[in-house]
């Protein structure tokens, strides 16, 4: 990971890159880190946040694992066990937080003013995936 100094100077890279600013992604590492660090005898294991970045960057740009290998110096095999790994953990520590569903016809009708007020979606309780693509 580089230092402070080096993110600060290149924060538009760094969010380029992951779409996703430092501190979000230190807040994340330290969230997930643990539940993705491996300890193994053979060989030594890919660090967590390493794990974490290869992961950022495949869902933030949907790129192939052949792609990741030449980025990130990893087997694609290692990539392809990485990411559904590290998704899983990521979804195991923020379920609660994040994806949370209304159970009440009163959180129903909270929700869907939420949403009809921020984004003129209206009766609207979820979104599933919000990406559009062209």
């Amino acid at each position: 990971m580089r230092t402070s100094r080096g993110i600060a100077e290149d924060a538009s890279g760094f969010r380029n890159f992951l779409r996703m600013d430092h501190d979000m992604f230190r807040e994340m590492f330290y969230r997930v880190g643990p539940r993705i660090e491996k300890d193994t005898f053979w060989k030594k294991a890919l660090e967590p946040g390493v794990r974490q970045a290869i992961t950022l960057h495949y869902l933030a740009m949907r790129d192939s694992y052949r792609m990741l290998q030449c980025g990130f110096r990893k087997a694609h095999n290692t990539i392809s066990k990485i990411i559904p790994k590290t998704c899983k953990a990521i979804i195991e520590e923020y379920l609660e937080e994040v994806l949370s569903c209304p159970t009440t016809p009163e959180q129903q009708r909270e929700v869907a003013a939420l949403y009809s007020k921020r984004w003129s979606f209206h009766h609207t309780v979820g979104i599933i995936d919000e990406c559009m693509w062209p």
